[in-house]
Formats: structure tokens, C-alpha cells, sequence
């Protein structure tokens, strides 16, 4: 059963998302649709894409995903058909596919008609790869998509210079300070995590949120291997003002004779 999962700028109670969801279940009987996730900023791109980059390697491969954010098309955003990691996507070229891409190879194919209600276009190219179309005769082949750079952490000799990239439900502030670069630069070494607007500073990374008593500030890596400051049973971003953009600073901490650095 083809699999086509949703992510939208729409609120589950906007009629929006009845209406796409009859047309694809009157156009696709046999898919099987599921909603990944709703009510995206559409006016955030880094943000859309950070949803899209964790969330699809979870599907099964051969997943048809629909990125109804931003979907009216233009000359310069045209919608595209995207192949990677044997999944497809289906969205508008305004950025977003270089965000989740990034330096990972894809194929693409763009769609020049920008006549055709988006909403529909989107349902048809579904219909089409639940068929067996072949990828590459949906549109015209391309290797030319719209870029944005990504938001990276900086790293100099001893401290990384993160921003806060996520908040999730429960008001975690999620940054681009990858595990892997963290280990790199502080495995073995005495390290500090400072945060805008608090005296205090974290000095060890937990693997639970409750190996800390209620309220208290803590670092872990979530299971995308993202550097994650949040406080048990607490909302950090509320109580800090850890909200996306915000600053995450690791510094190492050296111990000369008689004195803290």
C-alpha cells in the first residue's frame, strides 16, 4: 500500500486540510495517507526543513511526502518532484529541498506549468508515482534548485558558537550543535554550555531529563543527535527566552594554579 504522508502550514481545523485530504483519497483510494506534521510557520524555511530532514528517514522507503508549505508556484519557485534516499517530494523550489538536502545527492524534476490550481498538481504527481510512473518523466530534469545556506554552529580552538534552531512541545530548545561536533572538540575535556540571561552554566551532558531534580537547567543529545538545553518538568524557552535564533555558547575550561578560566 503506497504510503504519502502530509506536512502543512495548515491548523488540523482548517478546512484546508479536509478538502486536500478528499482529493487525494477520491484520486488515490488505495494510498494510505498519514499526517506528519501541521501548523508550520510558512514564512520559516530553516524551520520547515528541519521538520522534514528528521522526520522522513522514519518512513518507510519508497514514502511519498507533500510539503504543503508555501505551495503557490511561480517562475522562479516552480514546484518540484524530488528523489532521495528512495523517497520522493513533492513541493514549491523556494529554498526548502537545499535546506533538507544539504550536500546529500538528489534528483529532480521540475514542473513548468504554473496554470493548473497547486493543490491539484500536487494530487497528480502523487497519482502519478503510486502508478509506477517513471520519476523522471513528470517534469523536466533538473540540477539547478534555489539554495539557502544553513544555519551552522562555528567552532574556533576551544569554544562552539551555537543558535537555537527548534522549540518543541514541551518548550526545548533544540540547536544545530551536532554530537558529533561536540565530541570532537570537547571528548575528555572540561567543558561549560552558557546560555543568554542565566549566571549559571551547564557542565555535563545528561542522558535523561529526570537524572535532575524538578526545574533544573540541563544539556542531553535527542535522538536526531542535536545539542538540546532544556530543564525538567520546566519550560526553558518561556523561563529564558530560549527561542529560536537564541545563542548557545560551549567554551572549555581550563585549570591553571590558583585560577579559573
Amino acid at each position: 500500500m503506497p504510503l504519502i504522508t502530509l506536512t502543512t502550514e495548515w491548523e488540523q481545523s482548517d478546512f484546508y486540510a479536509g478538502i486536500f485530504k478528499g482529493k487525494l483519497y477520491s484520486t488515490i483510494p488505495q494510498a494510505q495517507i498519514v499526517d506528519n506534521v501541521s501548523s508550520l510557520p510558512y514564512n520559516n524555511l530553516n524551520y520547515v526543513s528541519f521538520v522534514i530532514r528528521h522526520t522522513y528517514p522514519y518512513y518507510p522507503k519508497g514514502s511519498i511526502h507533500l510539503i504543503c508549505v508555501n505551495t503557490e508556484s511561480s517562475n522562479i519557485n516552480r514546484i518540484m518532484v524530488v528523489k532521495a534516499d528512495e523517497h520522493y517530494f513533492i513541493g514549491t523550489d523556494d529554498g526548502k529541498f537545499s535546506l533538507i538536502f544539504h550536500n546529500k545527492p538528489i534528483e529532480c524534476v521540475a514542473i513548468n506549468s504554473t496554470e493548473a490550481d497547486e493543490l491539484d498538481t500536487y494530487v497528480d504527481l502523487a497519482k502519478a508515482l503510486v502508478s509506477g510512473a517513471d520519476f523522471r518523466s513528470l517534469g523536466e530534469p533538473t540540477s539547478k534548485i534555489n539554495v539557502m545556506v544553513p544555519i551552522s554552529a562555528s567552532v574556533t580552538q576551544n569554544v562552539i558558537l551555537g543558535r537555537v534552531i527548534y522549540n518543541d512541545t514541551y518548550g526545548n530548545a533544540i540547536t544545530n550543535i551536532t554530537k558529533e561536533m561536540f565530541m570532537k572538540k570537547f571528548d575528555g575535556i572540561d567543558f561549560r554550555i552558557r546560555i543568554p540571561g542565566n549566571i549559571n552554566h551547564i557542565t555535563a551532558i545528561s542522558d535523561k531529563y529526570n537524572m535532575l531534580s524538578d526545574g533544573s537547567l540541563l544539556a542531553r543529545f535527542n535522538n536526531v543527535g542535536l545539542l538540546e538545553i532544556a530543564m525538567n518538568n520546566s519550560n526553558v524557552k518561556d523561563l529564558f527566552n530560549l527561542e529560536e535564533g537564541a545563542e548557545v555558547r560551549v567554551e572549555a575550561v581550563f585549570v591553571r594554579p590558583g585560577k579559573l578560566l
